[in-house]
């Protein structure tokens, strides 16, 4: 499956580094473990770009140990693929806007996070108008050259609009000034809720019938074996990986 494809693109994007952020987590940890810091300083602004996308954080200190980070996170993804022998145009956005609790458990920039975000995450796909052939449940169907009024094929999927957050990272150095900043976690975007629309005339492969996909019952029918499919497919997305690098400046 082509969606299938996305996300293995995705995972290969964040998977190639992965060692190396692993490796600067375990330094930040040993840091932390071995070296008395001072008290952190009261705020920092971090700037950084992972997985959700472009990073944007005002980090403020409650205590040596509990910080609390607003969070905004963004990314937007166009991407031309193939599902089912059908050609989609399709978009990936996502727009994060968060809480984060911090607790610094050795008082220095070794975190541990947990906290919440209001999603917005979803994925518009539209069959490219060049196509002429589509795969659609247990049916072949053919656009016809000519055809004034041809099949117009899209889909949305949209996940929860709540989404809780747990991970681990580093930040906010002792003293003022640049720093870096690493996080790694999970984001709970909850079960894909899948939508079809077709509309226009298609001609059925298996009986030459020209048919309006919207008053067709036997084609509707099909849509929904599609929609199902592809449902199916997004099973073990309700978990979606975060790994960001970023810099940040404390004051």
């Amino acid at each position: 499956m082509a969606i299938l494809e996305i996300r293995r693109q995705q995972k290969a994007k964040v998977d190639l580094p992965m060692k190396q952020i692993i490796g600067y987590s375990s330094t930040a940890l040993l840091l932390s473990l071995g070296l008395s810091s001072p008290a952190l300083a009261d705020n920092s602004i971090n700037l950084g770009v992972g997985t959700t996308g472009l990073v944007v954080e005002y980090d403020r200190n409650l205590s040596d140990s509990v910080h609390v980070r607003a969070s905004l996170q963004y990314f937007k993804y166009d991407e031309d693929f193939e599902e089912e022998d059908i050609d989609y145009e399709g978009e990936i956005s996502s727009t994060h806007v968060g809480l984060l609790a911090d607790y610094h458990p050795f008082q220095g920039g070794f975190r541990i996070t947990a906290g919440i975000f209001s999603t917005d995450l979803g994925i518009e796909l539209e069959a490219k108008p060049s196509q002429s052939e589509f795969e659609i449940g247990d049916e072949t169907y053919i656009v016809s050259d000519g055809n004034n009024n041809p099949l117009q094929l899209s889909a949305e999927i949209e996940f929860a609009p709540v989404s809780p957050y747990i991970g681990f990272g580093w930040g906010n150095s002792p003293g003022e000034g640049l720093g870096f900043t690493i996080d790694v976690g999970l984001l709970v975007v909850g079960e894909a809720d899948l939508k079809f629309d077709a509309s226009g005339t298609v001609t059925e492969e298996s009986s030459g019938l020209t048919i309006d996909v919207e008053r067709n019952a036997e084609f509707q029918e099909n849509l929904q074996k599609e929609q199902a499919e592809l449902e199916d497919e997004f099973e073990d997305f309700s978990v979606y990986p975060v790994v960001m690098l970023g810099v940040s400046y404390t004051f």
